[in-house]
């Protein structure tokens, strides 16, 4: 099934994701977890240029938002109680 899956998102086509909002969301979510084990995430972003469109990317939505899940749950895991996982969104000015 994940092959299945996998395969068919990658006919998808790419459309444009707001990276930062995509972020602040499964930075949100991550929270709420990480109050159960008394830590935190916290989100800083470092836009360069217009900052509306500094996190717009193409791409798809769900499978970003996965990978991100999946890397900050696992930050936490390793991660301490009272401990704090830091999520950085910078832009770095190339295409």
């Amino acid at each position: 099934d994940a092959s299945r899956l996998d395969a068919e998102l990658a006919r998808q086509d790419s459309v444009p994701v707001d990276l930062q909002a995509l972020v602040e969301a499964v930075v949100a979510l991550q929270n709420d977890l990480a109050a159960k084990r008394d830590q935190k995430v916290v989100l800083t972003t470092r836009p360069l240029g217009a900052p509306h469109l500094a996190f717009v990317v193409a791409g798809h939505d769900g499978r970003l938002g996965q990978v991100l899940t999946n890397l900050v749950d696992n930050a936490r895991s390793f991660s301490k109680p009272g401990g704090e996982v830091r999520v950085e969104l910078a832009a770095n000015g190339g295409a």
